[in-house]
Protein backbone atom coordinates (compact mmCIF):
# COMPACT_ATOMS: atom_id res chain seq x y z
CA UNK A 1 0.00 0.00 0.00
CA UNK A 2 2.43 2.42 0.83
CA UNK A 3 4.43 1.76 -2.18
CA UNK A 4 1.27 2.24 -4.34
CA UNK A 5 0.60 5.75 -2.57
CA UNK A 6 4.36 6.65 -3.73
CA UNK A 7 3.58 5.34 -7.38
CA UNK A 8 0.66 7.57 -7.11
CA UNK A 9 2.28 10.68 -5.68
CA UNK A 10 4.92 10.18 -8.34
CA UNK A 11 2.14 10.46 -11.16
CA UNK A 12 0.26 12.73 -9.49
CA UNK A 13 3.43 15.43 -9.30
CA UNK A 14 3.90 14.71 -13.03
CA UNK A 15 0.42 15.66 -13.70
CA UNK A 16 0.43 18.62 -11.68
CA UNK A 17 3.63 19.64 -13.09
CA UNK A 18 2.16 18.81 -17.09
CA UNK A 19 -0.42 21.29 -16.23
CA UNK A 20 1.51 24.08 -14.88
CA UNK A 21 3.36 24.04 -18.02
CA UNK A 22 0.16 24.05 -20.18
CA UNK A 23 -1.07 26.94 -17.55
CA UNK A 24 2.02 28.63 -18.50
CA UNK A 25 2.22 27.83 -21.85
CA UNK A 26 -1.19 28.59 -22.94
CA UNK A 27 -2.21 31.15 -25.40
CA UNK A 28 -4.05 34.14 -23.24
CA UNK A 29 -6.68 37.05 -24.27
CA UNK A 30 -5.09 39.14 -22.14
CA UNK A 31 -1.72 39.93 -24.12
CA UNK A 32 -2.46 42.03 -26.91
CA UNK A 33 1.37 42.89 -27.44
CA UNK A 34 1.44 39.10 -28.38
CA UNK A 35 1.40 39.52 -32.26
CA UNK A 36 -1.89 37.28 -33.92
CA UNK A 37 -0.27 33.76 -35.87
CA UNK A 38 -0.30 34.02 -39.45
CA UNK A 39 -1.53 31.50 -41.31
CA UNK A 40 1.59 30.25 -43.29
CA UNK A 41 2.39 26.85 -42.80
CA UNK A 42 4.29 25.56 -40.03
CA UNK A 43 7.88 24.21 -41.06
CA UNK A 44 8.11 20.07 -39.84
CA UNK A 45 11.07 18.40 -39.76
CA UNK A 46 11.37 15.99 -42.81
CA UNK A 47 15.02 14.68 -42.41
CA UNK A 48 18.11 15.66 -41.17
CA UNK A 49 19.24 18.73 -43.82
CA UNK A 50 16.00 19.92 -42.11
CA UNK A 51 17.89 20.46 -38.87
CA UNK A 52 19.75 23.67 -38.30
CA UNK A 53 21.70 24.59 -35.19
CA UNK A 54 20.03 27.24 -33.33
CA UNK A 55 20.71 30.74 -33.31
CA UNK A 56 22.84 31.01 -30.11
CA UNK A 57 25.30 27.89 -30.91
CA UNK A 58 28.36 29.05 -29.87
CA UNK A 59 31.68 27.30 -31.40
CA UNK A 60 32.88 24.57 -28.63
CA UNK A 61 32.24 21.00 -27.87
CA UNK A 62 29.51 19.16 -25.40
CA UNK A 63 31.12 16.43 -22.87
CA UNK A 64 28.55 14.35 -21.44
CA UNK A 65 29.02 14.16 -17.84
CA UNK A 66 29.65 11.03 -15.88
CA UNK A 67 28.33 9.26 -12.56
CA UNK A 68 30.81 11.30 -10.12
CA UNK A 69 29.29 14.84 -11.47
CA UNK A 70 26.09 14.23 -11.79
CA UNK A 71 26.19 12.20 -8.27
CA UNK A 72 27.46 15.62 -6.98
CA UNK A 73 24.68 17.48 -8.46
CA UNK A 74 22.01 15.19 -7.91
CA UNK A 75 22.74 15.63 -3.74
CA UNK A 76 22.89 19.52 -3.94
CA UNK A 77 19.07 19.38 -5.65
CA UNK A 78 18.15 17.20 -2.92
CA UNK A 79 19.73 19.26 -0.22
CA UNK A 80 17.84 21.98 -1.93
CA UNK A 81 14.67 20.03 -1.65
CA UNK A 82 15.21 19.37 1.61
CA UNK A 83 15.35 23.04 2.79
CA UNK A 84 12.43 23.65 0.48
CA UNK A 85 9.79 20.93 2.53
CA UNK A 86 11.60 22.37 5.55
CA UNK A 87 10.49 25.64 5.04
CA UNK A 88 6.90 24.39 3.85
CA UNK A 89 6.89 22.42 6.88
CA UNK A 90 7.82 24.75 9.28
CA UNK A 91 5.39 26.95 8.49
CA UNK A 92 2.37 25.23 8.16
CA UNK A 93 1.81 24.97 4.22
CA UNK A 94 2.83 20.82 4.34
CA UNK A 95 1.19 18.94 7.22
CA UNK A 96 0.88 15.25 8.10
CA UNK A 97 4.44 14.70 8.97
CA UNK A 98 6.73 15.58 12.72
CA UNK A 99 10.03 14.62 12.33
CA UNK A 100 12.13 15.75 15.22
CA UNK A 101 15.01 13.86 15.00
CA UNK A 102 17.34 12.61 12.04
CA UNK A 103 16.95 9.22 12.93
CA UNK A 104 16.36 6.37 10.43
CA UNK A 105 13.37 5.50 11.56
CA UNK A 106 11.77 9.14 12.43
CA UNK A 107 12.91 10.01 8.88
CA UNK A 108 11.56 6.63 6.82
CA UNK A 109 7.94 7.31 9.26
CA UNK A 110 7.70 10.64 7.61
CA UNK A 111 8.12 9.68 4.11
CA UNK A 112 5.46 6.70 4.52
CA UNK A 113 3.36 9.41 5.78
CA UNK A 114 1.10 12.08 3.88
CA UNK A 115 4.06 14.30 3.86
CA UNK A 116 5.96 11.91 2.64
CA UNK A 117 3.61 11.60 -0.47
CA UNK A 118 3.96 15.22 -0.75
CA UNK A 119 7.72 15.25 -0.81
CA UNK A 120 7.73 12.95 -3.32
CA UNK A 121 5.79 15.18 -5.34
CA UNK A 122 7.60 18.66 -4.55
CA UNK A 123 10.73 16.28 -5.91
CA UNK A 124 9.27 15.32 -9.33
CA UNK A 125 7.78 18.48 -9.59
CA UNK A 126 11.10 20.25 -8.88
CA UNK A 127 13.08 18.44 -11.86
CA UNK A 128 10.63 18.11 -14.32
CA UNK A 129 9.89 22.35 -14.26
CA UNK A 130 13.70 23.00 -14.06
CA UNK A 131 14.49 20.68 -16.26
CA UNK A 132 11.67 21.29 -18.77
CA UNK A 133 11.93 24.91 -18.63
CA UNK A 134 15.50 25.68 -18.34
CA UNK A 135 17.20 22.61 -18.97
CA UNK A 136 19.02 23.14 -15.84
CA UNK A 137 18.42 22.78 -11.92
CA UNK A 138 20.30 24.21 -8.92
CA UNK A 139 22.79 21.22 -8.91
CA UNK A 140 23.89 21.53 -12.54
CA UNK A 141 23.88 24.98 -12.59
CA UNK A 142 26.64 24.76 -9.72
CA UNK A 143 28.66 22.28 -11.55
CA UNK A 144 28.34 23.48 -15.42
CA UNK A 145 25.83 21.00 -16.54
CA UNK A 146 22.40 21.04 -18.31
CA UNK A 147 20.06 18.91 -20.17
CA UNK A 148 19.85 18.61 -24.19
CA UNK A 149 18.54 16.78 -26.57
CA UNK A 150 20.74 13.79 -27.63
CA UNK A 151 20.01 14.26 -31.53
CA UNK A 152 21.12 18.21 -31.92
CA UNK A 153 22.06 19.29 -28.42
CA UNK A 154 19.06 21.97 -28.13
CA UNK A 155 16.97 21.96 -24.41
CA UNK A 156 15.64 18.76 -23.31
CA UNK A 157 11.64 20.19 -23.51
CA UNK A 158 8.77 19.36 -21.38
CA UNK A 159 8.09 16.01 -23.05
CA UNK A 160 11.57 14.44 -22.64
CA UNK A 161 11.79 16.02 -19.19
CA UNK A 162 8.27 14.10 -18.44
CA UNK A 163 9.97 10.33 -19.39
CA UNK A 164 13.41 10.84 -17.98
CA UNK A 165 12.09 11.83 -14.74
CA UNK A 166 9.20 9.34 -14.56
CA UNK A 167 12.30 6.53 -15.03
CA UNK A 168 13.96 8.47 -12.20
CA UNK A 169 12.85 5.62 -9.87
CA UNK A 170 14.07 2.63 -11.25
CA UNK A 171 17.51 4.68 -12.14
CA UNK A 172 17.65 5.53 -8.33
CA UNK A 173 16.76 1.94 -7.13
CA UNK A 174 19.14 -0.10 -5.01
CA UNK A 175 21.02 3.30 -3.97
CA UNK A 176 21.43 4.51 -7.76
CA UNK A 177 23.42 1.40 -8.82
CA UNK A 178 21.04 0.61 -12.30
CA UNK A 179 21.29 4.09 -13.32
CA UNK A 180 24.98 4.67 -12.30
CA UNK A 181 26.35 1.04 -14.18
CA UNK A 182 24.30 2.32 -16.87
CA UNK A 183 25.81 5.26 -17.40
CA UNK A 184 29.49 4.06 -16.64
CA UNK A 185 28.82 1.47 -19.71
CA UNK A 186 26.63 3.33 -22.53
CA UNK A 187 28.74 5.28 -25.14
CA UNK A 188 27.08 8.61 -24.36
CA UNK A 189 27.07 8.45 -20.17
CA UNK A 190 23.17 8.25 -20.58
CA UNK A 191 20.96 6.69 -17.69
CA UNK A 192 18.19 4.53 -18.54
CA UNK A 193 15.92 7.72 -18.29
CA UNK A 194 17.93 9.69 -20.83
CA UNK A 195 17.55 6.42 -23.25
CA UNK A 196 14.14 6.47 -23.26
CA UNK A 197 14.19 10.21 -23.16
CA UNK A 198 16.77 10.78 -25.60
CA UNK A 199 18.49 12.84 -23.45
CA UNK A 200 21.90 14.06 -22.49
CA UNK A 201 23.24 15.31 -19.53
CA UNK A 202 26.61 17.28 -21.13
CA UNK A 203 28.75 20.20 -20.19
CA UNK A 204 29.76 22.75 -22.23
CA UNK A 205 33.69 22.42 -23.43
CA UNK A 206 36.48 25.05 -24.77
CA UNK A 207 39.35 23.84 -26.29
CA UNK A 208 41.50 22.82 -29.23
CA UNK A 209 40.52 20.37 -31.84
CA UNK A 210 43.57 18.65 -30.93
CA UNK A 211 42.58 18.39 -27.44
CA UNK A 212 39.12 17.57 -27.98
CA UNK A 213 39.58 14.89 -30.30
CA UNK A 214 41.28 12.74 -28.01
CA UNK A 215 38.68 13.12 -25.26
CA UNK A 216 36.47 10.47 -24.98
CA UNK A 217 33.09 10.95 -25.75
CA UNK A 218 33.47 14.46 -26.36
CA UNK A 219 30.92 15.83 -28.92
CA UNK A 220 30.70 19.07 -31.83
CA UNK A 221 27.92 20.51 -33.62
CA UNK A 222 27.91 19.98 -37.32
CA UNK A 223 27.90 22.50 -39.19
CA UNK A 224 25.65 21.11 -41.81
CA UNK A 225 22.75 19.72 -40.54
CA UNK A 226 23.04 20.69 -37.04
CA UNK A 227 23.25 16.96 -35.47
CA UNK A 228 25.46 16.17 -32.92
CA UNK A 229 28.38 13.80 -34.04
CA UNK A 230 31.38 12.79 -32.41
CA UNK A 231 34.38 14.79 -31.79
CA UNK A 232 36.51 12.91 -34.36
CA UNK A 233 34.18 11.29 -36.17
CA UNK A 234 32.12 11.73 -38.91
CA UNK A 235 28.35 13.02 -38.45
CA UNK A 236 25.90 10.52 -38.32
CA UNK A 237 22.89 12.57 -39.64
CA UNK A 238 24.60 13.40 -43.05
CA UNK A 239 27.69 11.47 -42.71
CA UNK A 240 29.77 14.96 -43.06
CA UNK A 241 33.57 14.36 -41.93
CA UNK A 242 34.78 15.50 -38.68
CA UNK A 243 36.83 18.96 -39.25
CA UNK A 244 40.31 18.64 -40.35
CA UNK A 245 42.88 19.69 -37.23
CA UNK A 246 45.39 21.89 -37.83
CA UNK A 247 48.99 20.98 -37.89
CA UNK A 248 50.85 21.85 -35.08
CA UNK A 249 52.61 19.86 -32.38
CA UNK A 250 50.48 16.64 -30.51
CA UNK A 251 48.75 17.36 -27.46
CA UNK A 252 50.04 17.77 -24.51
CA UNK A 253 53.21 19.62 -26.10
CA UNK A 254 52.39 22.94 -24.55
CA UNK A 255 52.80 21.13 -21.21
CA UNK A 256 55.38 18.92 -21.80
CA UNK A 257 57.59 20.80 -24.00
CA UNK A 258 58.02 23.15 -21.04
CA UNK A 259 58.63 20.81 -18.49
CA UNK A 260 60.88 19.16 -20.45
CA UNK A 261 62.93 22.22 -20.74
CA UNK A 262 62.71 22.92 -17.49
CA UNK A 263 64.54 19.23 -16.58
CA UNK A 264 67.17 20.19 -19.29
CA UNK A 265 67.60 23.52 -17.49
CA UNK A 266 67.99 21.53 -13.71
CA UNK A 267 70.31 19.09 -15.23
CA UNK A 268 72.57 21.47 -17.00
CA UNK A 269 72.70 23.75 -14.28
CA UNK A 270 73.73 20.60 -11.77
CA UNK A 271 76.49 19.45 -14.76
CA UNK A 272 77.49 23.65 -13.82
CA UNK A 273 78.13 23.03 -10.52
CA UNK A 274 80.00 19.89 -10.67
CA UNK A 275 81.97 21.13 -13.21
CA UNK A 276 82.80 24.22 -11.28
CA UNK A 277 83.81 22.32 -8.27
CA UNK A 278 85.94 20.92 -10.59
CA UNK A 279 87.85 23.82 -11.76
CA UNK A 280 88.45 24.66 -8.28
CA UNK A 281 90.10 21.56 -7.05
CA UNK A 282 92.37 21.66 -10.13
CA UNK A 283 93.37 25.64 -9.21
CA UNK A 284 94.15 24.52 -5.93
CA UNK A 285 96.58 21.47 -7.24
CA UNK A 286 98.13 23.93 -9.86
CA UNK A 287 98.40 26.43 -6.91
CA UNK A 288 100.44 23.72 -5.04
CA UNK A 289 102.20 22.52 -8.08
CA UNK A 290 103.03 25.82 -9.12
CA UNK A 291 104.57 26.72 -5.66
CA UNK A 292 106.92 23.75 -6.05
CA UNK A 293 107.66 24.55 -9.36
CA UNK A 294 108.84 27.76 -9.00
CA UNK A 295 110.92 26.86 -5.83
CA UNK A 296 112.57 24.01 -7.95
CA UNK A 297 113.39 26.78 -10.43
CA UNK A 298 114.75 29.10 -8.37
CA UNK A 299 116.71 26.12 -6.94
CA UNK A 300 117.77 25.06 -10.18
CA UNK A 301 119.10 28.76 -11.78
CA UNK A 302 121.71 29.20 -8.53
CA UNK A 303 123.30 26.04 -9.21
CA UNK A 304 122.68 24.63 -5.81
CA UNK A 305 122.88 20.70 -6.99
CA UNK A 306 124.13 19.22 -3.29
CA UNK A 307 120.80 17.82 -1.03
CA UNK A 308 122.32 19.67 1.93
CA UNK A 309 122.34 22.84 -0.17
CA UNK A 310 118.88 21.96 -1.79
CA UNK A 311 117.52 21.86 1.46
CA UNK A 312 118.43 24.57 2.97
CA UNK A 313 118.06 26.99 -0.36
CA UNK A 314 114.36 25.66 -0.35
CA UNK A 315 113.66 26.82 3.51
CA UNK A 316 115.09 29.88 2.04
CA UNK A 317 112.99 30.02 -1.51
CA UNK A 318 109.82 29.54 1.38
CA UNK A 319 110.55 32.95 2.66
CA UNK A 320 111.37 34.54 -0.30
CA UNK A 321 107.77 33.53 -1.85
CA UNK A 322 106.63 35.36 1.63
CA UNK A 323 107.77 38.33 0.09
CA UNK A 324 107.25 38.37 -3.74
CA UNK A 325 104.22 39.35 -5.36
CA UNK A 326 101.73 37.02 -7.33
CA UNK A 327 102.61 38.96 -10.13
CA UNK A 328 106.62 38.21 -9.40
CA UNK A 329 105.84 34.32 -8.60
CA UNK A 330 105.64 32.95 -12.33
CA UNK A 331 109.05 32.24 -14.42
CA UNK A 332 108.86 32.70 -18.55
CA UNK A 333 108.66 29.23 -20.00
CA UNK A 334 112.35 30.34 -22.24
CA UNK A 335 113.49 30.33 -18.64
CA UNK A 336 112.38 27.00 -17.62
CA UNK A 337 112.47 24.53 -20.65
CA UNK A 338 112.59 21.78 -18.63
CA UNK A 339 109.04 21.70 -16.50
CA UNK A 340 108.42 18.76 -14.26
CA UNK A 341 105.63 16.32 -15.00
CA UNK A 342 103.66 16.93 -12.06
CA UNK A 343 103.99 20.79 -12.95
CA UNK A 344 102.50 20.28 -16.56
CA UNK A 345 100.15 17.35 -15.17
CA UNK A 346 98.50 20.52 -12.80
CA UNK A 347 98.51 22.70 -15.64
CA UNK A 348 96.88 20.15 -18.35
CA UNK A 349 94.25 19.06 -15.53
CA UNK A 350 93.26 22.94 -15.48
CA UNK A 351 93.03 23.83 -18.48
CA UNK A 352 90.55 20.48 -19.33
CA UNK A 353 88.96 21.00 -16.10
CA UNK A 354 87.90 24.90 -17.66
CA UNK A 355 87.40 23.79 -20.96
CA UNK A 356 84.69 21.60 -19.63
CA UNK A 357 83.08 23.92 -17.39
CA UNK A 358 82.89 26.73 -20.51
CA UNK A 359 81.11 23.91 -22.41
CA UNK A 360 78.70 23.22 -19.51
CA UNK A 361 77.91 26.56 -18.88
CA UNK A 362 76.72 27.43 -22.58
CA UNK A 363 75.11 24.37 -22.73
CA UNK A 364 73.68 25.75 -19.38
CA UNK A 365 72.49 28.98 -20.66
CA UNK A 366 71.05 27.19 -23.87
CA UNK A 367 68.39 25.34 -21.99
CA UNK A 368 67.68 28.29 -20.01
CA UNK A 369 66.71 30.05 -23.48
CA UNK A 370 64.34 26.90 -24.22
CA UNK A 371 62.84 26.62 -21.07
CA UNK A 372 62.34 30.87 -20.64
CA UNK A 373 63.88 30.96 -17.56
CA UNK A 374 66.52 33.03 -15.97
CA UNK A 375 69.96 32.22 -14.66
CA UNK A 376 68.86 33.95 -12.03
CA UNK A 377 65.69 32.58 -11.38
CA UNK A 378 68.10 28.79 -11.24
CA UNK A 379 70.00 30.54 -8.91
CA UNK A 380 67.59 31.77 -6.38
CA UNK A 381 66.65 28.41 -5.71
CA UNK A 382 70.19 26.93 -5.71
CA UNK A 383 72.29 30.05 -3.71
CA UNK A 384 75.74 27.23 -3.93
CA UNK A 385 76.01 27.63 -7.65
CA UNK A 386 75.63 31.31 -7.68
CA UNK A 387 78.53 31.19 -4.95
CA UNK A 388 80.54 28.64 -7.37
CA UNK A 389 80.02 30.92 -10.83
CA UNK A 390 80.73 33.78 -8.84
CA UNK A 391 84.25 32.26 -8.15
CA UNK A 392 84.69 30.91 -11.55
CA UNK A 393 83.47 33.34 -13.31
CA UNK A 394 87.53 34.59 -14.63
CA UNK A 395 87.77 31.41 -15.96
CA UNK A 396 84.41 31.98 -18.09
CA UNK A 397 85.94 34.13 -20.34
CA UNK A 398 88.97 31.99 -21.03
CA UNK A 399 90.08 30.93 -24.25
CA UNK A 400 93.14 29.80 -24.33
CA UNK A 401 96.26 29.63 -22.20
CA UNK A 402 97.50 32.77 -21.93
CA UNK A 403 93.86 34.01 -21.06
CA UNK A 404 93.45 30.62 -18.46
CA UNK A 405 96.63 31.80 -16.61
CA UNK A 406 95.97 35.25 -16.71
CA UNK A 407 92.42 33.97 -14.90
CA UNK A 408 94.74 31.94 -12.21
CA UNK A 409 97.03 35.01 -11.79
CA UNK A 410 93.87 37.20 -10.78
CA UNK A 411 92.95 34.63 -8.74
CA UNK A 412 96.20 34.29 -7.11
CA UNK A 413 96.01 37.47 -6.17
CA UNK A 414 92.50 37.25 -4.76
CA UNK A 415 91.80 36.27 -0.79
CA UNK A 416 90.42 33.40 -2.43
CA UNK A 417 93.71 31.76 -3.16
CA UNK A 418 95.16 32.97 0.15
CA UNK A 419 98.16 34.58 -2.12
CA UNK A 420 98.91 31.31 -3.67
CA UNK A 421 101.65 31.59 -5.98
CA UNK A 422 102.15 30.44 -8.77
CA UNK A 423 104.86 28.65 -11.24
CA UNK A 424 105.24 28.98 -15.12
CA UNK A 425 102.82 28.57 -17.78
CA UNK A 426 103.85 25.33 -20.01
CA UNK A 427 104.22 26.12 -23.84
Amino acid sequence: MRWALKAIGWVGGCIVGTAIVVAVRAPSALSPEKPARTAAPRARYHGPAMMTPPPDAQPGYLLPQSVIPRGLAYLIDTAVVAVLTAVLMATGVLQGGDLQTFDPAAVRELLDSNAGLAIYVILFGYFLICEGAWGRTIGKIALGMRVVRAADGTPCGWGRSVIRNLIRPIDLFFIGLPGALLVMLSPARQRIGDLLGGTLVIRKVTAPAAMAVVIPGMLRRCPQCGRLAPAAGPCPGCSAPAPAVPAGPPFGAAILQPLAGMMAAGEAAGAVRGAAQEVLATESAYAAASAAESARLRRQSAGREDAQGAAADEVEGDAVDEEIGAEDAFVATSDAPDLSDDYVAAWRALMAAVETLRTLRADLDAALAQARVTLGQVTATDPMLRELLDEVDPYLDADDDEAVLAAFMARAASPGLGGTQGGAAPS
